[in-house]
């Protein structure tokens, strides 16, 4: 894991992944946004991209960990919107489903903190609806009923 991170522009994980690296890698705090400081911080081989740090925790709000202009650390708890439990058929993939959003709204050119948001309520609309379009500057993002999306310049 650590060869991993060192190479990682992007780092996701859930709360277990989160606590199980705060302890294996000695972090004294419990706290998830000390885990994810430690985990920005980790040693990086390409500087000339920075390292953004996702903690997703249920239906708890995401934590999203960065460095402002100065190098300074930040983290933002981004709240969602939850999907009612009536409306859960099976939370295998969410993560997945998580980290394929969070790109769309990264090649979307929104920060990490609005990728992060972006989630919960483009999975539900997506889910209920069947396709989805999310349309920024000149990009279109297409996401189908079956779990598939795709990309076209607009």
């Amino acid at each position: 894991m650590k060869f991993a991170i060192e190479h990682a522009d992007f780092v996701f994980c859930n709360e277990d992944e989160a606590d199980a690296y705060g302890k294996a890698h000695g972090v004294e705090s419990t706290s998830r946004e000390d885990i994810a400081k430690a985990i920005l911080n980790a040693p990086k081989k390409n500087h000339r991209r920075q390292r953004h740090v996702i903690i997703t925790q249920g239906s708890q709000p995401v934590i999203v960990a960065t460095k402002n202009s100065e190098g300074q650390d930040i983290t933002e708890h981004v709240e969602l919107d939850k999907i009612p439990k009536d409306k859960i058929v099976d939370t295998n993939g969410a993560g997945d489903s998580f980290v394929g959003a969070f790109y769309a709204g990264n090649l979307a050119k929104l920060c990490a903190a609005d990728s992060a948001a972006m989630h919960l309520n483009e999975h539900l609309a997506c889910f209920e609806l069947g396709n989805l379009y999310l349309v920024k500057d000149e990009w279109r993002v297409e996401f189908n009923q079956n779990g598939s999306f795709g990309f076209q310049g607009v």
